[in-house]
């Protein structure tokens, strides 16, 4: 008995799911992009059952965690929202520090305007790797404002004032003031 993983056979297969599941994303993305929702909706489907299926056959974190995300993505276009965070939940475990991911799971709890305080933490995590995201601040900020934390908001805002001011007049707008 000769171990496979002395001759790569690991290896290849590992790229070999990697491949297969890229390859099923860029058939789904080509649908959506083509307006055919339901079949990249069934694409993406397929995608995510794979991921859970496949995952441990791996030990690439990165690469698995930027397949989710991207699985994520694709099942938040299609109207999934709740397998859209579990791929996005999944890929912030594989990869504590895949941004993308965080801040695409606090857009989809945003936009659901449900779990405000878990969209918060999600731009929080972003905002501990890159503390003048403009896209983190500005979601966070909103998310408080639906929370109705606005004085957590308004801080936020008058940071973004310092460090976007083409954007001046809008935040200020947003925290009630004048902009001369």
């Amino acid at each position: 008995y000769i171990s496979m993983a002395l001759f790569g056979g690991k290896k290849s297969k590992k790229s070999k799911v990697i491949t297969e599941i890229e390859q099923i994303l860029s058939d789904a993305d080509t649908y959506l992009k083509n307006g055919n929702t339901e079949k990249s909706a069934s694409e993406y489907r397929r995608a995510h059952r794979y991921l859970y299926r496949e995952e441990k056959v791996t030990d690439d974190p990165d690469e698995f965690s930027e397949l989710y995300t991207r699985t994520g993505h694709g099942l938040f276009e299609t109207g999934e929202p709740d397998r859209a965070i579990e791929c996005f939940d999944k890929a912030t475990q594989l990869m504590p520090d895949n941004v993308d991911a965080w801040l695409s799971r606090g857009m989809v709890h945003l936009s659901n305007k449900t779990m405000l305080n878990y969209a918060v933490m999600c731009f929080s995590e972003v905002l501990k790797r890159y503390p003048n995201s403009v896209e983190a601040l500005e979601n966070k900020a909103e998310a408080l404002t639906l929370d109705s934390r606005d004085d957590e908001a308004k801080e936020i805002y008058q940071k973004l004032m310092e460090i976007n001011p083409s954007r001046k007049a809008d935040y200020a707008s947003k925290l009630g003031d004048e902009v001369p």
